[in-house]
């Protein structure tokens, strides 16, 4: 999964650095887009993309021709120190404007396949989370 998680992991970053305008999500979570996990100490609310499940598409034979790559997406926020979990929310929605049916480099669609929701109390901060499941098309793998 290296060149397809590279292209994924481009498609996310650029499409989230390419959000300026107003209520943009440059404007709401800057550069804080992760793979996997977020480091400790980052601010809040900010954007994780986590690979879910790959497949790759041989029409014929042995040759590989497409990856269907699932990464659940999501949206962190949390309470406390001035935020309120209804950033997670507002990232989640923009976000899935930004990138549910586009496409950019290698990756020929992304799709949501269904929406993602959970919150959870840490140390007596509560998280939210929303976003979804996001199908890319990766061509070339």
């Amino acid at each position: 999964m290296g060149t397809e998680a590279n292209a994924a992991a481009g498609f996310f970053c650029t499409k989230v650095a390419a959000d300026t305008g107003a209520g943009g999500l440059v404007g709401l979570v800057a550069d804080r887009v992760f793979e996997d996990a977020a480091p400790l100490g980052v601010d809040f609310p900010l954007i994780v993309f986590s690979l879910s499940s790959p497949h790759d598409v041989r029409p014929a034979g042995i040759e590989r021709v497409l990856t269907n790559a699932t990464y659940l997406v999501r949206a962190i926020g949390r309470e406390g120190g001035g935020y309120v979990g209804s950033q997670a929310e507002a990232v989640a929605a923009r976000l899935d404007d930004v990138i549910h049916g586009t496409s950019g480099g290698t990756v020929q669609m992304c799709l949501r396949d269904r929406p993602f929701s959970r919150s959870y109390t840490l140390d007596g901060v509560t998280y939210y989370e929303r976003g979804g499941y996001y199908t890319l098309h990766i061509h070339g793998g």
